[in-house]
């Protein structure tokens, strides 16, 4: 899905600023955008469980969405609805991000196999300390 992935999102920039920002090398860079391509992916099933990215999937997201038109744009021709980003702020929230990350797993490895562990690294109790799509507000 390497190539494919930056076809088919179009983040040849993003994803060159997001390796830039992050100090990334361009072969892990174009893995997380794999992976994003996957989470994006589960992200948009209808009757989904709340899912959790990895911090650097989250980064690739975040990256994707500052160019709002173009997201809103890749939103309807990729899954045919917007995909909406809910972060976390508050420590409850926060607190419920452990079991949303083994949800998103047990997704995850259904359809796809193993996580990669340089990008899903396992550390469940901040794989994502300020994000997750479980807010309610995409229904």
């Amino acid at each position: 899905m390497t190539q494919d992935s930056c076809q088919v999102f179009g983040l040849n920039a993003d994803i060159t600023a997001c390796a830039r920002h992050n100090d990334w090398d361009q072969t892990y860079a174009s893995q997380v955008l794999d992976e994003y391509a996957k989470f994006f992916y589960l992200a948009s099933l209808p009757n989904r469980v709340p899912l959790v990215p990895s911090p650097a999937v989250d980064e690739i997201w975040h990256q994707h969405i500052l160019t709002t038109k173009k997201y809103q744009e890749d939103c309807g021709r990729l899954v045919g609805h917007f995909v909406h980003h809910c972060p976390s702020f508050t420590a409850e929230e926060r607190a419920g991000l452990a079991p949303k990350f083994e949800k998103t797993k047990a997704a995850y490895e259904n359809k796809f196999g193993t996580m990669p562990e340089n990008i899903w690294d396992g550390d469940k109790a901040n794989c994502n300390k300020r994000c997750d799509d479980g807010c309610g507000c995409a229904d």
